[in-house]
């Protein structure tokens, strides 16, 4: 059983044994955190961390080593799992391998903030979602939390807190790597754009574009970038780190490119049940940690290298909100 611990007490620890467990991490300094980085025009190898037992994702305290557990932030009842949901099916976002093993950006963030909270990656039980569950998955308690490019909104407030964001995207189109005929928002009308059934991005794009566009809906974004590039559509849209996710896979690395076109801008967060203050304060506190010593950034680039993807500057890097309660 894993023994309570103060969130307090285990924040203090966190800031004495981060340097000993993340290899390569080191305290940037505030102007290199706050300078978007420059975008790459080769795909670099995908960086493969320390080995982290059968939950290995790209990030990962070496030799399964935790931290202190913080059962107080997670409830009453201490648990020997900590279930995240995420997505299964979206390369450099979330996507579940053959051999059981996750990675994408939100998988990386995901399992560091379990880190901090002090569960291993083998104390990982990775959950699938997507946007029609996890409404019911937070409500009905089958997940601790969710890292799904979950934007941020009133809406959903009514039925889950928030912690984060952990990134502000754009949303923006993905379009063949050939394609000269659409060039910026002026060009979207007229246009076939493919984005996912039951979606923000559908609902940005009827927004924004209303009858300007022939909208396709499919049930996955891998399905409308198989369509772009077949010309079925001529483009998916999508927020900006979902698309420079596809755009880095090796099937469409190459053969699609970022937009850069943002014509809605969405505050992505860690969705949590509601009235868990503390969950949301020691999450906060392991972001703040994250862009501190540098590992945001390396996810970020991790996951999107060789696509031209720069992180939204207009909240570079994310800005938390502050825990409610």
């Amino acid at each position: 059983m894993i023994r309570r611990q103060r969130v307090s007490s285990v924040l203090i620890a966190v800031s004495l044994v981060i340097p000993l467990l993340i290899s390569g991490c080191s305290a940037d300094n505030a102007s290199e955190n706050h300078s978007p980085p420059p975008s790459s025009s080769e795909k670099q190898p995908t960086e493969v961390l320390t080995d982290a037992g059968d939950q290995n994702t790209g990030f990962a305290p070496s030799n399964d080593q935790k931290l202190a557990p913080t059962d107080d932030a997670m409830g009453e009842t201490p648990i020997q799992k900590l279930r995240i949901g995420i997505f299964f099916d979206r390369p450099g976002v979330g996507l579940m391998g053959a051999d059981g093993r996750p990675s994408g950006f939100d998988v990386d963030v995901a399992a560091y903030i379990a880190w901090k909270l002090g569960y291993a990656p083998s104390e990982i039980e990775w959950v699938r979602t997507d946007p029609k569950n996890r409404v019911p998955y937070i409500t009905e308690n089958k997940v601790d939390f969710i890292v799904a490019t979950v934007a941020i909104s009133d809406k959903l407030r009514e039925s889950m807190d928030f912690a984060g964001p952990y990134i502000v995207s754009g949303e923006d189109l993905l379009v063949r790597a050939d394609d000269v005929t659409i060039t910026g928002l002026a060009t979207f009308p007229g246009h076939t754009i493919c984005t996912m059934e039951n979606s923000n991005a559908l609902l940005r794009l009827t927004e924004t574009f209303g009858d300007q566009l022939n909208i396709v809906t499919m049930d996955s974004y891998l399905k409308c970038a198989d369509a772009t590039i077949t010309g079925v559509v001529d483009a998916v849209a999508a927020p900006d780190i979902t698309l420079a996710g596809l755009a880095a896979a090796d099937q469409y690395f190459g053969k699609l490119r970022l937009l850069k076109s943002h014509y809605h801008i969405e505050r992505l967060g860690i969705a949590i049940p509601k009235g868990k203050q503390e969950l949301c304060e020691a999450i906060n506190s392991g972001l703040d940690d994250m862009m501190a010593d540098g590992s945001w950034q390396r996810f970020v680039n991790r996951h999107t290298a060789g696509t031209g993807y720069r992180p939204a500057e207009y909240e570079y890097p994310p800005v938390l909100d502050t825990c409610n309660g």
